[in-house]
């Protein structure tokens, strides 16, 4: 056809505006009709001239055929929704149903003052020193773990916030939990609180905890120091980061505990992010990049893996 559009599609555009087309026993269009409202769109008979410019169709063929071909796509979908409504037959109707009715109850919502678990990340965001324009991470919010602090086979749930520490709810059995009241010693309360992880990490059958915080790029670098409590029983816990070698202070996000080396203990792989926006650019320069460590380090965001050497862990980023 001559048009993008076709004579099919001119038709269907110009009938939407109720034009009538009616043809004589010569197959000519004895008069187009328009009702009241079509002027607004046509003018009348500009749609004559328009059918006229393809010789190749007559229009009362075209007339024919569109009917024919609208009943012809009618039975077409019939056929359709017929054979999906088909595909499957129903081999087992109790089966069925009770399928159906399980997949509207798969969540069940408890209230706090049911469950106990009455945790609240609270975000100050009039703080002149820690604020959106200073920190963009500000609402990422921060992190939370489940596993079994005390080896009764029941989930518990720690909970790290952004400025007011971690918090620990003891799972009582039934959805019930208790929060413990831990030592605000043994959090950074003076950077950004964000993830957490829990790891059996000298091997004695407790999980411990890793916690990780960063702040604005003008906070000094050893207020951001990140959090090792180890696990010494009955929920009571000791921070060792240092001991460990672990008191990273470079804006950490959250870690992940892995054997990489394959010599039977846990490593960490440290995920660190940039809050100097300000030289963002200069991160990515190539000539600086190659430089690796040294200059990397001046943003304080480059990821670090941690090889655990007998209980001590090395940062072998570098040469890894």
């Amino acid at each position: 056809m001559r048009d993008k559009k076709g004579i099919f599609g001119k038709f269907i555009s110009i009938q939407r505006y109720f034009i009538f087309l009616q043809k004589n026993e010569n197959e000519g269009i004895r008069n187009v009709r328009f009702c009241p409202k079509a002027h607004r769109f046509l003018k009348p008979m500009s749609f004559v001239p328009y059918l006229a410019s393809f010789p190749e169709f007559r229009i009362t063929r075209t007339i024919e055929t569109m009917g024919r071909f609208k009943v012809a796509l009618s039975i077409f979908f019939c056929i359709c929704f017929s054979n999906c409504t088909n595909d499957k037959p129903v081999e087992n109707t109790k089966n069925n149903t009770s399928k159906s009715t399980n997949t509207t109850a798969q969540f069940r919502a408890i209230e706090s003052q049911n469950s106990g678990i009455d945790f609240v990340n609270k975000v100050d965001e009039f703080n002149s020193k820690i604020n959106y324009f200073s920190y963009t991470y500000l609402y990422n919010g921060a992190g939370v773990a489940t596993g079994d602090l005390n080896n009764d086979g029941l989930p518990d749930i720690f909970f790290q916030s952004n400025f007011v520490g971690a918090f620990l709810f003891v799972n009582e059995g039934n959805m019930k939990f208790n929060k413990i009241n831990l030592s605000e010693s043994l959090f950074n309360k003076k950077a950004v609180g964000t993830g957490i992880s829990l790891v059996d990490i000298n091997a004695d059958g407790l999980l411990d905890v890793y916690l990780c915080y960063s702040g604005p790029a003008n906070m000094p670098q050893n207020l951001k120091a990140n959090k090792l409590l180890i696990n010494k029983g009955n929920f009571q816990f000791e921070e060792q980061a240092e001991k460990y070698g672990l008191a990273n202070t470079e804006n950490s996000s959250q870690a992940s505990f892995f054997d990489y080396d394959k010599d039977g203990d846990l490593d960490m792989y440290l995920v660190n992010t940039n809050s100097d926006f300000q030289r963002t650019h200069e991160m990515y320069q190539l000539k600086k990049l190659q430089h690796g460590d040294q200059v990397l380090g001046q943003f304080h965001a480059q990821d670090r893996l941690y090889r655990n050497d007998a209980g001590k862990f090395t940062d072998v980023t570098q040469s890894a």
